[in-house]
């Protein structure tokens, strides 16, 4: 029955072959396949924390503010649906950090590569998905750079400016100077920028310059400061001509209690030579040496340090042992302060050139290492070309079964009017055969 329609049967199957391989491929397959790209994180310090101390994690690339950053970045991505893009749990954007079977206690192990991944019925083709998957990853060194672009390396100016003593300001070079050393420390340790130059200087070089030229005179001034305690304002003396009135009234009491503790001592000789001392009185004797001692060294030092103030205050201590402003303090002051301010302007100096350098660093060994120049592919529907297949021989059998039904009854008549025939024609063949034999018999 087929015979005379197979060309229909097979035009038909091929025509719903074909509508089922281009819904397959335009309706069916359409955001079902996922877009993905690997790679890793490279910049000066680590990939752990940013160069602001701050963490980074890497599930925060695919957070909305990162993406919408990326997306305002190009006109091309305007289209792009980033809310739907972080809520789709199914089809939505991931991020991924591949892990390999660990030795020992460390069952798994993170290999630092990350593989960013999303569907691909959020963008409008694959060359879109490719930019922005990679604009993506690239938004991390983007951040990098700005977090170490509004580092503060000047902050300490500030304090130097605005303290009205001489320590703060002291204080304040020490903590800028150890802040730089330890700055280029961090990246000279790793060894891995030993070719890095800015100007022909190795961050070594820099390094060993900036100690070279502050270093020492940083030290020199905080001892004549511990020597001298230099007066920078008139607040600051007043405090210290009110710390020389607090020292001389605790002389006073200590004088006090030692004239005190001598006479007690005296009475305590009389009895020794009145032969009635006992042994209780023997220890209090002993005390009261102790006491005595104590009391004198305290009232030492107590002398030393309200000349070292009253020096520092300006003032000269008399032949009479009074003390009268003058002005060899203010000269060493005077002194003091140029030393302090030319350290201060080297140290600006060098703070320019360590955050030049290290921008610098920061723009030559930050990047992204992809895996790959473009994007991979998971196809996530059904497979075309087995589609097509598939249904050429389903359409072949169901529309070859449907022409043989309709076929079929007018396929039965025939048959049964060929038999109809072909009985007939042998119910009149016997006579004739008859008819001849008995003609042979005669």
């Amino acid at each position: 029955m087929i015979g005379k329609r197979i060309w229909w049967v097979l035009g038909i199957s091929i025509v719903i072959a074909a509508v089922a391989a281009l819904l397959t491929a335009f309706v069916l397959n359409v955001g079902a396949n996922t877009y993905s790209v690997a790679f890793m994180i490279e910049y000066p310090g680590g990939t752990s924390t940013y160069p602001d101390g701050t963490a980074l994690r890497y599930e925060s690339i695919i957070y909305s503010e990162n993406l919408q950053k990326v997306k305002d970045g190009k006109e091309a991505y305007s289209g792009l649906d980033i809310a739907g893009m972080t809520s789709d749990t199914q089809k939505g954007i991931k991020i991924t950090e591949r892990t390999v079977e660990g030795t020992g206690a460390d069952t798994i192990r993170y290999t630092g590569i990350y593989e960013i991944s999303c569907g691909s019925g959020y963008f409008e083709n694959e060359k879109q998905a490719t930019d922005f998957l990679h604009d993506v990853a690239q938004q991390v060194i983007v951040n990098v750079k700005e977090k170490f672009s509004a580092l503060d390396f000047t902050a300490w100016e500030t304090t130097f400016d605005q303290t009205d003593s001489y320590s703060a300001r002291v204080g304040a070079v020490r903590s800028q100077y150890d802040s730089l050393v330890s700055r280029y420390e961090t990246y000279i340790s790793t060894g891995a920028y030993g070719s890095f130059q800015v100007n022909g200087k190795s961050l070594s070089s820099l390094c060993n310059e900036l100690t070279a030229l502050v270093g020492t005179r940083i030290s020199l001034l905080e001892t004549r400061l511990s020597n001298y305690d230099y007066i920078l304002s008139d607040s600051e003396q007043a405090r210290v001509l009110e710390n020389i009135r607090q020292l001389e009234i605790e002389r006073e009491g200590n004088d006090r209690r030692l004239k005190a503790l001598r006479k007690e001592l005296e009475n305590l000789y009389e009895q020794v030579y009145g032969g009635n001392l006992s042994s209780s009185e023997l220890d209090t004797f002993e005390s009261f040496h102790s006491s005595i001692q104590s009391l004198t060294d305290r009232n030492a030092q107590i002398d030393y340090e309200i000349e070292r103030l009253y020096t520092a205050a300006g003032y000269e201590k008399q032949e009479d042992g009074s003390w009268k402003l003058g002005q060899q303090g203010y000269a060493q002051s005077e002194a003091f302060e140029a030393e302090l301010n030319s350290v201060r302007d080297v140290l600006v100096t060098q703070t320019s050139a360590c955050k030049d350098a290290l921008t610098r660093l920061f723009d030559n060994y930050s990047y992204i290492d992809f895996e790959q120049s473009g994007i991979v592919i998971t196809n996530g529907g059904s497979n075309v070309p087995l589609t097509a297949v598939v249904a050429f021989v389903l359409a072949f059998i169901i529309v070859g079964l449907i022409f043989c039904a309709v076929d079929y009854p007018a396929y039965r008549k025939r048959q049964l009017a060929a038999l109809k025939e072909t009985s007939s024609e042998t119910a009149e063949n016997p006579k004739e055969e008859t008819h001849q034999a008995d003609e042979s018999d005669r």
